[in-house]
């Protein structure tokens, strides 16, 4: 996955959180509904076993298939997409930071390209384009891939006139297939999150102040879910696993303290 990240000429670059335990979580969430709902329907119970390794490996899509189909693996391409001859641009700079959108054929590009026109920033060859069956990806030809390289070059220009937050609020009016990328400030302001109440305020008493995080990925009228408190720091409530869960007697948690084993 590392060697996927980043551009060709530099070194690969390390996701910000590891996902493995992240995407093994999702899989073993899925299959113990599926097997409740089949213990359910049957009575009989099943045994559900999760590869963590896995998991991560169905991330990398056809990174996969590609030493068998074509002899070959794919390579760091940094804002590109796709190979020597067919590449496309995906990150685009924008006044106040950067935009993910990809060029190709659909409503989404001819609304792109309508917008540029209508701001001064397209060509006369756009005017006449057929960008609802355009195809830039498959087998380019020598023209394609000038009119690529041109319209990613027009689209560099059009975004480094606007911001952000201007252009995904066109975005939504027009249609488009893009998004901003978002560092951390964005997330805090998100409007969304806000409208949401995602981000809740929750007392530390060891830090001796209110701090706000991230609260329910979802809002549910029955059960609801959350931050109930601060995380807790390190081997909190391990003693109260031991007790409730495991079954295990004081003495025996004592003793595995008393020698260092919790």
């Amino acid at each position: 996955m590392m060697y996927l990240m980043g551009k060709p000429d530099r070194p690969p670059l390390e996701m910000s959180l590891p996902q493995a335990g992240l995407h093994a979580g999702a899989e073993a969430a899925v299959a113990s509904l599926i097997a409740h709902y089949a213990r359910g329907s049957t009575g009989g119970g099943q045994h559900v076993v999760v590869d963590m390794q896995a998991c991560i490996v169905w991330t990398l899509m056809n990174e996969q298939a590609m030493p068998i189909l074509h002899g070959d693996h794919l390579e760091r391409t940094g804002v590109y997409v796709g190979s020597a001859g067919m590449r496309r641009k995906v990150i685009f700079k924008c006044r106040d930071g950067y935009i993910s959108a990809l060029i190709g054929a659909g409503a989404s590009t001819k609304a792109l390209v309508d917008w540029m026109l209508e701001c001064g920033y397209g060509a006369p060859w756009m005017k006449t384009k057929d960008w609802l069956n355009w195809t830039p990806a498959i087998a380019m030809t020598k023209n394609d891939q000038d009119q690529v390289l041109d319209l990613e070059e027009r689209v560099q220009s059009f975004f480094m006139t606007m911001t952000k937050r201007e252009i995904y609020a066109a975005a939504i009016k027009r249609r488009l297939l893009l998004a901003p990328v978002a560092d951390v400030s964005d997330i805090a302001s998100d409007p969304q999150l806000r409208a949401r109440e995602y981000f809740v305020p929750i007392r530390d008493e060891n830090l001796g102040r209110t701090l706000t995080l991230p609260g329910a990925f979802a809002r549910l009228s029955r059960t609801p879910i959350g931050p109930a408190g601060r995380a807790p720091t390190l081997g909190e409530h391990t003693g109260e696993v031991l007790r409730e869960i495991a079954g295990y007697e004081a003495s025996k948690i004592a003793a595995l303290r008393s020698a260092g084993v919790i």
